[in-house]
């Protein structure tokens, strides 16, 4: 299927419970192939220790999407908005809250290299646009040269190592 096509049978919606499972298949999926990517084990990660509960209160408090395929879901994403103090000891020079913390940002293997994160990405932005934040930001695993890259293309840049991380960890930003 090219690019062109994808926009015709895809869809981003908001989450909702009934959505659990499907976001949990995705999440085990995608896990995999990042912590293999990355150097890392599963439960070093809060994503790979979730369960379906866990996942439906996600959905029920906080601003949880998934990108359909189809009517099946193939992409996640949260978005949050905290205030900086709570991701970093840090200041972002320059930036004033509020702004947008993205997690659980997982599209299935068997998905990538079709657009659906780069499009999951475009509607964080345009989500964030509209809660007037002046920044993103988003952690991933350093070793994973493949992501950093991913979002490097994206305009995103290091904020700052993350020492407190089990293993080598960014804080990533985007103005």
């Amino acid at each position: 299927m090219n690019k062109e096509n994808l926009t015709h049978t895809t869809q981003i919606r908001k989450a909702v419970p009934d959505d659990a499972a499907a976001i949990c298949s995705v999440i085990s999926a995608a896990l995999v192939l990042y912590c293999t990517n990355s150097g890392i084990e599963k439960t070093q990660l809060a994503a790979g220790t979730e369960d379906l509960e866990s996942i439906r209160s996600l959905i029920q408090n906080s601003l949880f999407y998934v990108l359909e395929e189809n009517g099946a879901v193939i992409g996640t994403i949260r978005l949050s908005f905290p205030q900086m103090s709570e991701l970093s000891e840090n200041p972002a020079p320059g930036v004033k809250e509020p702004i947008c913390y993205i997690s659980r940002f997982y599209v299935h293997p068997s998905h990538h290299g079709k657009g659906i994160g780069h499009k999951l990405l475009q509607f964080s932005e345009k989500k964030a646009a509209e809660k007037n934040c002046h920044a993103l930001f988003l952690h991933t695993a350093l070793k994973n040269k493949k992501l950093v890259g991913f979002y490097a293309k994206r305009g995103f840049s290091l904020f700052e190592n993350c020492e407190s991380a089990p293993y080598p960890r960014g804080l990533f930003w985007k103005l």
